[in-house]
């Protein structure tokens, strides 16, 4: 594994490094924020759930060092949300706040768009749900001490070897899966599995698991359920992705933390199957948060506008009256 080692993570300050991020804290600016109104002081509840962000984002950036990740990657994923900038709709003056984030899936801060991206899409492959048309399958593989990279890729040769079969291929035309992993506390072992939307005929339930027994030599848990909505599928399949087992502690359990993202790191996560639906079966799905960049010009980086504001300039403080400083990373 290739190491980076000059790419430590940033040091911790305080106060502004506990809260915001020390180009967005008003708290380490001069300018007096108490009478714009647009301006949000963070709660409690919001400056716990950020710390945790940063304990996580912590934890992976040290687990990213160890693998592959380029240099590049691995700055942009420490400089996420450190820098914003404001915009202006070209026709309606609008002002608004664009964070610069990293995309990497793994980030506590776009975790959320990833999954929301992954979500519209897997909704858009379904299309529309028909009765008794969509199902909804989960296989498993017993818990164990095996690397977990090791078990992730039994868990695909399995599933792959299963997609072969005759039972199979008469029975499931096309389909999405997800893995999922997650961490038990009481056996110290990991526990993948797959998720899986399936569009085809029914298919026994006792007759799959034996058929998953033999390809995965010795797994036998399948659960089959069926589906009635593919918006309310893809929300549940997709929250999987980029979120990392909650039964780990960021703090105490870095060698398990380095295990997780050393085995997800370049591995696919969602498997996509089959002969995808007509067309005209196919749903338009859009993200509630999409924009188009055309129609916004860029008046200025938030750091540089707040350091003009600091410096007295009147022209910044109207301008900074005008937006909202994020609380929290989108």
């Amino acid at each position: 594994m290739m190491t980076n080692a000059p790419h430590s993570p940033p040091p911790r300050r305080s106060p502004a490094r506990k809260g915001l991020p020390p180009s967005l804290d008003p708290r380490a600016l001069t300018v007096d924020f108490a009478h714009y109104q647009t301006h949000v002081v963070p709660s409690e509840s919001q400056t716990r759930i950020f710390n945790s962000k940063l304990d996580w984002r912590d934890a992976i950036g040290r687990a990213l060092r160890t693998t592959e990740i380029t240099s590049k990657s691995l700055d942009r994923y420490w400089r996420c949300c450190a820098e914003g900038w404001i915009l202006k709709h070209r026709r309606t003056g609008e002002l608004k706040v664009q964070l610069e984030t990293c995309g990497h899936r793994l980030c506590p801060w776009c975790a959320r768009h990833y999954r929301a991206e992954m979500r519209d899409k897997i909704v858009e492959a379904m299309g529309k749900v028909r009765p008794r048309s969509w199902r909804f399958i989960t296989l498993t593989l017993p818990s164990c001490d095996q690397w977990l990279g090791d078990q992730l890729e039994r868990l695909v040769r399995s599933f792959r070897r299963l997609r072969q079969t005759q039972l199979w291929q008469s029975t499931c035309l096309y389909g999405i899966g997800i893995i999922e992993v997650t961490w038990s506390p009481d056996r110290q072992q990991w526990h993948p599995h797959l998720h899986i939307l399936v569009k085809g005929l029914f298919v026994s339930q006792a007759k799959l698991a034996t058929q998953w027994r033999e390809c995965s030599r010795g797994a036998e848990i399948v659960d089959i359920r069926k589906i009635e909505s593919s918006l309310t599928a893809g929300r549940y399949v997709a929250k999987y992705l980029g979120k990392m087992p909650m039964t780990l502690d960021p703090l105490t359990d870095s060698s398990r933390i380095e295990e997780y993202v050393q085995s997800l790191e370049r591995r696919r996560m969602i498997i996509s199957f089959g002969v995808r639906p007509p067309v005209e079966d196919r749903l338009e799905m859009k993200d509630q948060d999409e924009w188009d960049r055309s129609e916004w010009e860029c008046v200025g980086s938030l750091s540089t506008i707040l350091a003009r504001a600091n410096l007295g300039s009147e022209d910044a403080k109207r301008l900074l009256a005008k937006v909202t400083i994020p609380v929290l990373p989108p």
